[in-house]
């Protein structure tokens, strides 16, 4: 299929293992790699531009192990700045295109690039943010190319990425993945999904989102497959596009699949068009009825779980092997075991290296040579991974139950009026300790709110009496989000301070 998946990488060097990618690309020729909606991008288009792209940054003065920032929308364009970053022997940093003025300049402050590359929109934020030095893709450098930089001192076990990640809980960290990190998830992931060599893939999530920077945009152009990128996130556009381009697979977050299953009408059938084979899922807790509706529809869900410090899989489910309501089985390469107190700790090619600048949290994710993921789980007798939720996230109410505050919030997102959900816990106070369910309704029901309460408590019968909330919070506003659309709990916890909450009857 590709170079990659069918020679052997060498173990230490990485120019190498960049020939290799290189050859592959040339012998792809004509077939295309990259489009958006400005047009497409083939092989050999993509080689000569990232080849001629890495020599124009070197006569900016960028050598092998420099850092370089990429802020710019999904497109032919940012794919060819991040081979022409990878080919000069450069660290690439993908920045969040939503990213604030404040997290923006704090970002790169910590970071300390040698270069910022950016699209014609962010260079007056960019600007604004640093005085680092800026090239705006589509413009002229402002010097000639030099020699193809020379990468011969750099080795497999360097630093390829950088991932700003602000997580669920606020402080940016930047997660460093190496070559042999990032390129461990080609062939797993390649052989997982069943992809044909002419297979296409839609790219949807930000590029700065580990999943998708590794699964819909590295895996397919090392396998010489296509990767079509939508501009849209709405599922009538993806649906649309999916059909225009003869998509094969794409990568969807839980939030995303579950308003795309409530855009689709009954009965229907092959959403994404007659050539696709199935969506990869990760990022959050999914609930094994959104798999069984879109099996119904025709299309196949793998869930997996990872992080991005795991360059991001871990397990997953296949097209061929799938058990909806578990993550899967464990990658090749990776090794995973479950501690005394429920936490997944894992080991293999694919860990990163540590957190950029910051010893002590690096320390701290480690137990000797296991990365902590702080997520709770177990498998079954067959080796299917079953998440249980986040260990810090764990809800202990002073009977001593314990309550998985995501996999309780999936369970009022069954309600039509319901658009996100959030459980917060509420301690010991005049009113009692309990559950308070945060919601933000669909635009449909957001001025029903007068007969919520009732509806939430007749819903929640089915509960156990101590998951059962006590109150609600309505948010007008959607609730704060990571870039891979995880609600940011501490936000939420800090919003609903300032609430007067609805007792639940």
């Amino acid at each position: 299929m590709g170079a990659l998946l069918d020679m052997d990488l060498h173990p230490d060097l990485l120019a190498p293992n960049l020939a290799i990618l290189s050859d592959a690309f040339a012998g792809h020729g004509d077939k295309r790699a990259l489009s958006d909606r400005k047009g497409t991008l083939s092989y050999s288009q993509l080689l000569a531009q990232a080849e001629e792209f890495s020599r124009h940054i070197a006569s900016l003065g960028i050598r092998p192990g420099n850092r370089v920032c990429l802020l710019a929308r999904p497109g032919t364009d940012w794919g060819m700045a991040f081979f022409g970053i990878l080919f000069s022997g450069a660290t690439i940093i993908p920045l969040d295109i939503m990213m604030t003025p404040a997290d923006l300049r704090a970002v790169i402050a910590h970071a300390d690039p040698s270069l910022v590359i950016c699209g014609p929109e962010f260079e007056k934020t960019v600007s604004q943010a640093s005085n680092v030095p800026c090239q705006v893709l589509g413009r002229p450098f402002p010097g000639g190319a030099e020699a193809k930089p020379d990468i011969s001192t750099r080795r497999m076990d360097d630093v390829m990425v950088i991932i700003y990640t602000s997580g669920t809980t606020g402080a940016p960290k930047g997660i460093m993945a190496t070559y042999r990190n990032m390129l461990s998830q080609v062939m797993p992931s390649i052989d997982f999904m069943g992809a044909a060599p002419d297979d296409s893939i839609l790219s949807i999530l930000p590029l700065n989102y580990m999943m998708e920077l590794a699964l819909g945009f590295l895996c397919p152009l090392s396998a010489g497959l296509h990767a079509h990128f939508c501009d849209s996130i709405y599922p009538h556009d993806v649906m649309a596009a999916a059909k225009q381009h003869g998509v094969a697979f794409m990568v969807m977050v839980p939030r995303l699949l579950t308003l795309t299953q409530r855009a689709m009408q009954p009965g229907d059938k092959a959403p994404f068009g007659p050539r696709f084979k199935a969506i990869l899922c990760g990022g959050a807790p999914l609930a094994a009825e959104h798999i069984d509706f879109f099996r119904s529809a025709g299309v196949t869900v793998c869930q997996g779980y990872g992080m991005t410090e795991t360059s991001p899989v871990i397990a997953s489910n296949t097209p061929a092997h799938n058990r909806p309501g578990s993550v899967g089985r464990v990658y090749p390469g990776m090794e995973v075991r479950i501690a005394p107190d429920g936490e997944i700790l894992v080991r293999g090619s694919n860990v990163m290296k540590g957190y950029f600048r910051d010893e002590e949290q690096t320390r701290a994710a480690f137990d000797g040579d296991w990365l902590r993921t702080g997520d709770l789980g177990s498998f079954d007798a067959e080796g299917y991974l079953y998440l249980q939720g986040r260990k810090k996230d764990l809800i202990i109410l002073s009977c001593g139950k314990n309550v998985y505050p995501e996999q309780l919030a999936e369970y009022f997102l069954r309600l039509p009026a319901v658009k996100e959900a959030c459980i917060v816990h509420v301690p010991d106070g005049v009113a009692g300790e309990g559950l308070c369910l945060v919601l933000h309704l669909s635009d449909k029901y957001a001025t029903e709110t007068g007969k919520l309460a009732d509806e939430i408590s007749a819903f929640s019968k089915a509960l156990d009496s101590y998951k059962r909330p006590r109150w609600i919070a309505v948010s007008k506003e959607p609730l704060a989000k990571t870039n891979s659309l995880k609600t940011r709990r501490f936000l939420v916890e800090k919003w609903l301070e300032t609430q007067d909450l609805i007792p639940v009857p």
